[in-house]
Order: structure tokens, then sequence, then C-alpha cells
């Protein structure tokens, strides 16, 4: 299976943690998750799973941030659960990653391997939990590892690339990606744009490197409702204002 696949990159790794949010009321998909759980453990004793019982649509923020609360790693390599990880790339991180810095694959612009990469990111714990983590806010199909890296660049941190040879990807249906996230893939691309601009606007304001929870959860409220307002106004260019109401809020001294 994919999941056999992918897991068994990863059997080198210190500590690979595996998680798993099912959709909740929906029996026959816990029970899969269950046993789906049950054989990783069998067939991949090195993985630590995680399991989260809660929660609407899957969230892949969530999941990660959740992953990385049961390891004790000093460095932690994100990736999805399409990707894969050669051993070898253990060495080559290891020898280029260093305080300071965040690591991400070494893909072209124009690689057809870009979209399916992007979200692999590999950074020392310190630097992630100083930058805030994943934003649990971003659902769908969020670009949530963009947001992480503008985070860790307005702590200064700077990528290293480290060489394409070591990853793959699992070639599937651009559905599949939004089988478990909710909604259109559309949709939630163009609320995370309109949350990650304004957002990025009050993290400068602040001088912090993530915004306050409340303050987060009323702009991504916002930026659901004005594209809902776009989508119904149909003719956007025929007068409908419309805007986000940014908080004001003290700037702090320093990151």
């Amino acid at each position: 299976s994919d999941i056999d696949q992918a897991l068994a990159t990863y059997e080198g790794y210190r500590q690979p943690v595996f998680d798993w949010e099912p959709s909740p009321d929906n029996r026959v998909l816990k029970q899969m998750t269950e046993r789906l759980n049950q054989w990783v453990r069998q067939s991949h004793p090195s993985v630590k799973v995680v399991f989260a019982e809660d929660g609407g649509a899957f969230n892949a923020c969530r999941a990660r941030n959740l992953g990385a609360g049961q390891s004790t790693a000093e460095i932690l390599i994100f990736a999805d659960a399409d990707t894969l990880i050669d051993p070898g790339a253990a060495t080559e991180i290891d020898a280029k990653l260093q305080p300071g810095t965040y690591g991400v694959v070494e893909v072209e612009a124009d690689d057809q391997l870009q979209d399916d990469l992007r979200g692999t990111c590999m950074v020392y714990r310190a630097d992630f939990d100083r930058a805030g983590g994943y934003d649990e806010y971003l659902k769908g199909y969020a670009m949530e590892d963009i947001d992480l890296y503008d985070r860790l660049n307005c702590l200064d941190l700077k990528p290293v690339t480290i060489s394409l040879k070591w990853f793959g990807a699992i070639k599937h249906a651009d559905d599949l990606r939004m089988t478990y996230r909710g909604g259109r893939k559309e949709i939630s691309q163009l609320v995370s744009l309109l949350y990650r601009r304004y957002i990025g606007a009050v993290r400068r304001m602040q001088r912090k490197p993530q915004a306050d929870a409340e303050v987060r959860e009323l702009i991504y409220r916002q930026s659901e409702q004005l594209v809902m307002r776009l989508i119904e106004a149909r003719d956007p260019s025929g007068g409908v204002q419309i805007g986000l109401a940014i908080p004001v809020a003290q700037q702090a001294d320093a990151f």
C-alpha cells in the first residue's frame, strides 16, 4: 500500500511519528483508523502512532503539531503522507542543518515535484516552538508550509537545501488531497491567501513571530466571510465593497 511504501522509508529515523485524525461520527472511518494503527504497530514497530480522536475535517497543522509534541528529537522533519525519504537524507540533514537554519528540499521552481515536496521541512525543535508551530487556523488546502516558512524567515532563520536525490513522491489523483480536509480546494486556498496576507500584516505591526490566537481566529473567520461574499456577488467588479477589519495592537519591542 502507499502507507506501507512511505513508512518503510522512515525506518532509519529516530522516533518517527505517524498521525491520523478521523472525521467525527464516522464509525466506519474510525474502525479503519484503528485497524490501520494496529497494522502500523505490528509492521513498523519503530513508528510511534499518535491518534487524535477529536476534531472535524482533517487539519494538517493540528496533526503536525501533535506529532511534534510527541517527539523528543532535537530536529523535527515534517513530510506529507505521500512523501518518500531515503535514509541517506539523515546524513546530509545532520551535516547541513545548524541552529538558526531550517531545511527544505532542493527543487527547481518549474519542477513538477515542487508542490509534492514543498511541505517537507527540517527544523530544530527550539526554532519550531519559537515560531509558534503550524497555525491550526489554516484549514483545508491552506499552504500551511509557506506560512511556517514565512514565520521562520521573520525570525531570521536561513533556509538550507537538502538534495532532491533523497526524496520522492507517491503519485495520486489531486482530489485525494481534499478527501478528508473538507470543502473545495480552490475556496480553501483563497481563504488561506487572504488570511496569511492579513495575519502577516498583524505580525509585522506587533513585531511578533505569531499573532495571538484570538486575533487569528477573528481574521480567519472574516477571511471566510469575505470569500463567501465574493462567491455570492458573482460579479465583484460591479461595485461590491469588501475588506477585513484589522485589529490594531501595540507593537512589541522585538521578535
